[in-house]
């Protein structure tokens, strides 16, 4: 059945997490901002059923090492924050509406 519902905003209170595995579930909504989640190396959002855009703040955690987002409905460009990150692994497609 999995988890369903929007990715709740209170996320961004747990600063210490290092890893957010909540792919292949009911996730609706837009990605929130989790800027102050400084040691954050893993975010798995990937199967869901997540609108809106890429997140430019993603780009500014500085440990992130995984980003999975694929099949989802985002759509609009992967920031350059994230696309210009050096040793990150991104997986948007398929199933976004990405755009160059």
């Amino acid at each position: 059945m999995g988890i369903s519902g929007s990715v709740p905003s209170s996320l961004a209170n747990l600063t210490a997490v290092t890893q957010i595995w909540l792919g292949g579930n009911k996730l609706t909504g837009s990605i929130p901002n989790l800027s102050t989640l400084k040691g954050l190396q893993t975010l798995h959002l990937g199967n869901n059923k997540l609108e809106g855009t890429i997140p430019q703040s993603l780009g500014q955690l500085e440990q992130l090492r995984e980003l999975f987002l694929q099949n989802n409905n985002l759509d609009g460009r992967i920031p350059d924050s994230l696309r210009n990150k050096k040793g990150l692994h991104i997986q948007v497609s398929p199933g976004n509406h990405q755009s160059s």
